[in-house]
């Protein structure tokens, strides 16, 4: 994000900030993300998915991208659809509503051109019952849109595409569960670009492709 090793922008563990971490944890606000730098050479930005490099002030739109669609968390810092990673218990620290329970249930935010697009400032569109084993067919949605979208009004563009599967812990989607040999990361791997390669998401970025001048995107 930054070209620089975790060690030399983070310091004890705070680049990958939780929301119980306070507002300044996360990545330092002086650091040069490459959106920052593309966006200040006229590029719309947008990233969609994880995030795991602060929260409060240290979120993705504090950080360069004019657009974000996703949950700017790791999965087993929030409740969701998803077992055995911590979903079920307070995330990492106990039982559900014991003394060390300190997670809620995972938030969607989307921010647009920076500005929130959820009917209130935080940006937060759903909470509560987040589909995060599914939740990567919204995300290539939501990228193929903004494609889309780029593409139309010749509009230079970073897309930067997170997926929740490959960070630990690691998971698949119920479908795909035990389909490889290779544990959840190869279970999940032929979906990845199933989900980005439907014909219609396709499309978008074919049509952008043809003006390689205008993209860049990194999944």
């Amino acid at each position: 994000m930054t070209g620089r090793l975790p060690p030399r922008a983070c310091w004890d563990e705070q680049c990958g900030a939780s929301p119980q971490s306070g507002p300044e944890a996360g990545l330092p606000a002086d650091e040069v993300t490459v959106a920052a730098a593309l966006a200040a050479s006229g590029y719309r930005t947008f990233m969609t998915g994880k995030w795991h490099l602060g929260y409060h002030l240290r979120a993705p739109w504090n950080h360069g991208f004019s657009d974000y669609f996703g949950v700017p968390l790791t999965n087993n810092e929030c409740r969701s659809n998803l077992r055995g990673l911590g979903a079920e218990t307070g995330c990492r620290h106990g039982a559900v509503g014991g003394p060390e329970d300190n997670c809620g249930p995972c938030p969607i935010f989307h921010f647009v051109n920076g500005s929130s697009a959820a009917p209130n400032a935080a940006g937060i569109v759903e909470q509560g019952s987040v589909d995060m084993v599914n939740i990567d067919r919204q995300y290539a949605e939501f990228a193929a849109g903004f494609v889309t979208a780029m593409a139309a009004a010749h509009q230079p563009f970073l897309l930067y595409f997170a997926s929740h599967h490959i960070h630990w812990p690691q998971f698949s989607m119920d479908a795909l569960n035990g389909s490889t040999p290779r544990g959840p990361v190869g279970d999940v791997s032929p979906a990845t670009p199933d989900l980005l390669l439907k014909p219609h998401r396709l499309t978008a970025f074919q049509n952008a492709a043809c003006c390689p001048s205008l993209s860049t995107t990194v999944v």
